[in-house]
């Protein structure tokens, strides 16, 4: 098991900054609270700096970053510290959508080809954004909703997020050798809700473009299991009808089932197979009202799981 962590203080640009994640063989609870001794192992990762207000300063507030891993998945230790604690701003809300609130963000680029990225962005209150991003995140689609684990905890320091993401929900491409390391890139951005404060690990000037192009680096990966994913999700349902005997009909009692399953199977690292049968897309979530005023259509995002 290695020890150390090292980590660079270059912007991107220059030389990419560079975190190494660390091997365990027992992994960190997700609860919110950074007691584990797995992750005195690993030496955070620091020194964010401002895109705004005050563009290329240190950030106001010290954050930093652990990183763990093991056969299963990613783990992401995460201290926000802050001087006035009581401050921190952490609204609930449904689950892909951006209220202000204190908030912070985890970006993975694990094909490593400064086009395509994984965003994991999570407020103080443990809600979830996840997107999927493309074109050096000119694009993305936000209907992406994989399964990771975030717990969050407001302390008198700061808030603590501890953050697990697995394997099997993301593609990347394995090391030719055993003895070589996967490298990724990565980002981490926290934004300081009272301050209109943003920040970003791996910095880049609003005077340059580009943004999964200008990631950071994640080493250390070695012996990473083969990106397969494998979901099925069955579903069974059930309906009973009683109309009781009248002078127009008699009685009639019915009993009626119906049973189907979606399937999703990573055939490799580039292709997934997606499947379904007899889909029953009267389980999917209903979409919220919205009172549209304006002269533009309403737009509903896809959430039947087969075509997402």
């Amino acid at each position: 098991m290695m020890y150390l962590v090292s980590t660079s203080t270059a912007v991107a640009g220059d030389s990419p900054r560079t975190v190494r994640a660390v091997r365990v063989n027992t992994p960190p609870r997700i609860d919110g609270v950074l007691n584990d001794e797995v992750w005195k192992v690993a030496e955070p990762t620091s020194d964010f700096i401002q895109r705004d207000p005050e563009e290329g300063k240190p950030a106001s507030e010290r954050s930093e970053i652990r990183v763990l891993y093991d056969d299963e998945a990613l783990y992401f230790g995460c201290m926000y510290y802050d001087s006035e604690p009581n401050k921190i701003v952490a609204r609930l809300t449904r689950r892909d959508n951006e209220v202000e609130s204190d908030r912070a963000s985890i970006r993975i680029d694990s094909y490593h080809d400064h086009q395509t990225g994984y965003e994991f962005t999570f407020n103080a209150a443990g809600v979830k954004i996840d997107i999927l991003q493309y074109d050096d995140a000119n694009r993305e689609d936000d209907s992406w909703d994989p399964v990771w684990d975030i717990q969050t905890k407001l302390t008198d320091q700061g808030w603590v997020a501890e953050v697990k993401i697995p394997f099997r929900i993301l593609h990347y491409r394995p090391a030719s050798l055993d003895s070589a390391d996967n490298v990724w890139g990565i980002n981490f951005l926290r934004y300081i809700s009272r301050k209109q404060e943003s920040e970003r690990w791996a910095f880049t000037p609003k005077s340059q473009s580009g943004f999964i192009s200008r990631y950071g680096h994640l080493i250390g990966l070695r012996d990473l299991p083969t990106p397969r994913q494998f979901e099925v999700l069955p579903f069974i349902t059930s309906k009973e009808s009683y109309n009781p005997a009248s002078t127009y009909q008699m009685k009639r009692q019915d009993f009626l089932s119906n049973a189907g399953v979606d399937l999703k199977y990573g055939l490799s690292s580039s292709f997934t197979l997606d499947a379904t049968v007899n889909p029953d897309f009267g389980q999917v979530e209903a979409d919220p009202a919205v009172l549209n005023l304006s002269t533009f259509e309403t737009f509903y995002p896809e959430k039947r799981p087969f075509f997402i």
